[in-house]
């Protein structure tokens, strides 16, 4: 696992993720069905499938003014001498396309993830010393959602 702490962002896999929805058009689809597979999902949560999910919930927060600490900044955006630039996310668009059910689908996989005993993710923390932060970093997510004014 490339992770380098407990929050989101500081993991390859989420990194990645939210690298290639910048440059692949921001669908918000993705992010839907990120969410939608962690919770229909009745076997082995993977690691990539959870970091998508946590990703696009935070893009969901960032959109409403709720982003992480971690959150990838303009710094990040602007990569090393500006040939790894990101577009920008367009919060406008993650905004049109998020709806009221669509935030307690997104708190509801995030708890999954937090708390289901086959989340490849939480499999990893639970062997980790930050675990207990790591469970705070994904509370504090849900409630960031749940706070939201759709």
């Amino acid at each position: 696992m490339g992770t380098w702490g407990y929050r989101i962002f500081e993991d390859d896999a989420s990194c990645d993720w939210y690298d290639e929805f910048c440059l692949q058009g921001q669908n918000f689809d993705e992010i839907e069905e990120s969410i939608e597979d962690v919770i229909d999902i009745e076997d082995v949560l993977e690691h990539d499938l959870c970091c998508a999910t946590l990703v696009g919930a935070e893009i969901i927060c960032a959109a409403y003014g709720k982003p992480s600490e971690d959150f990838p900044d303009e710094e990040y955006h602007q990569g090393d001498d500006n040939e790894d630039a990101l577009p920008a996310l367009d919060f406008e668009k993650v905004r049109f396309n998020t709806t009221e059910e669509y935030t307690e689908k997104a708190i509801k996989a995030v708890k999954k993830i937090k708390k289901y005993s086959k989340s490849k993710l939480r499999q990893l923390w639970e062997e980790a010393d930050d675990f207990n932060k790591w469970e705070a970093c994904l509370e504090d997510l849900m409630q960031r959602l749940s706070q939201l004014k759709v």
